[in-house]
């Protein structure tokens, strides 16, 4: 099962939304990590709060750590302000399971 990361800051709110829409990912399984307070951040999604000193490593693992506990057999890690369509994840969800690669 894929899931999906995001840590944001929101500062590009129709890309981030855009980037979920076009994930293929049920938002039930998009997990944003909230790296500032008081953030609108997209309806239906896992939230995570993380505001200490800024550390993507942090903020990746703490989504995958989290979408693993839900089940994920797979994890997306990605920017907040890429730019993706409806295949690239599943095609990449694919290949991972296909292959048994660890990373795409």
């Amino acid at each position: 099962m894929l899931f999906l990361t995001i840590p944001t800051r929101h500062d590009h709110p129709e890309l981030l939304e855009a980037l979920i829409e076009n994930s293929s990912v049920p938002r039930e399984r998009v997990i944003l990590v909230a790296t500032a307070p008081n953030l609108e951040l997209p309806t239906g999604c896992i939230v995570i709060n993380d505001f200490d000193p800024p550390n993507i490593q942090r903020w990746w693992l703490t989504g995958i750590e989290e979408a693993i506990r839900r089940g994920a057999s797979a994890v997306a890690v990605l920017n907040d302000d890429l730019r993706i369509n409806e295949a690239t994840l599943p095609t990449l969800y694919t290949s991972l399971m296909e292959t048994r690669a660890s990373v795409a």
